[in-house]
């Protein structure tokens, strides 16, 4: 099997995050992360990419009893009981059930501790891609508009005197979002109110090469590297 191919990349690293990638294959696919970066920003895009999705799950309280249980278990309750003769085989199934349970009490413990009490929201925008239609960055928006996350999904070198900068295009000459942030690989704006409009207004994306700081024109003065349609 050819690891280096583009295609099988995107589509192991999509079944890695979904869980979906099990047994050989995904140790496999995690020694492969540890010498290849090209696959780790690929892992990560697709973190971000499907993370949302959890915020659309409503909290479910946990009864009383059950944590009753839980502390029973985890011997923090101690409960007087008659001895009773059990079976060897009875005996190695509780002792198993205790161990599942007392697992499971502690990842339920540590998710209401330590989830963060707001998670941004971030959906789908546009994928950019390639002149060569090589799709290369994944943008999101918050929910108000004010920002774009974009992840790239295959490596993009920029010059150090050299900026990417965001353009909106409706049915006009293109209009400037900013100079994009980026670090390992990933990509972020926050908008003006002027610029917020003109995402709203815009019809497709693009990302040109710009001297350091962006077009001091007003327009593109640089290659235009990436391009893709708004999903609305």
């Amino acid at each position: 099997m050819n690891y280096q191919h583009p295609e099988l990349q995107k589509r192991l690293a999509a079944e890695y995050v979904l869980g979906s990638l099990q047994g050989k294959a995904r140790l496999r696919f995690e020694r492969l992360m540890v010498e290849q970066p090209a696959l780790r920003r690929l892992v990560a895009a697709w973190e971000q990419r499907l993370a949302p999705l959890s915020n659309q799950l409503a909290p479910v309280p946990v009864p009383p009893a059950v944590w009753q249980n839980i502390r029973q278990r985890l011997g923090f309750i101690v409960v007087e009981q008659k001895p009773v003769s059990k079976p060897f085989w009875l005996t190695w199934a509780w002792g198993g059930s205790l161990l599942a349970s007392a697992v499971a009490g502690v990842l339920v413990w540590n998710t209401l501790i330590y989830q963060p009490d707001v998670i941004p929201s971030y959906k789908d925008l546009a994928v950019l891609s390639t002149d060569k239609a090589e799709p290369t960055w994944i943008v999101r928006v918050n929910a108000d508009g004010s920002a774009l996350q974009l992840s790239s999904l295959q490596q993009v070198s920029v010059p150090s005197d050299r900026d990417l900068e965001l353009w909106a295009i409706a049915d006009g000459a293109p209009e400037s979002l900013g100079v994009i942030k980026l670090s390992q690989g990933q990509g972020s704006l926050t908008f003006t109110a002027q610029q917020r409009q003109r995402l709203r207004s815009g019809k497709v994306l693009a990302i040109s090469i710009e001297p350091k700081g962006g077009s001091t024109t007003g327009s593109p003065t640089g290659a235009v590297l990436f391009t893709g349609k708004i999903s609305v």
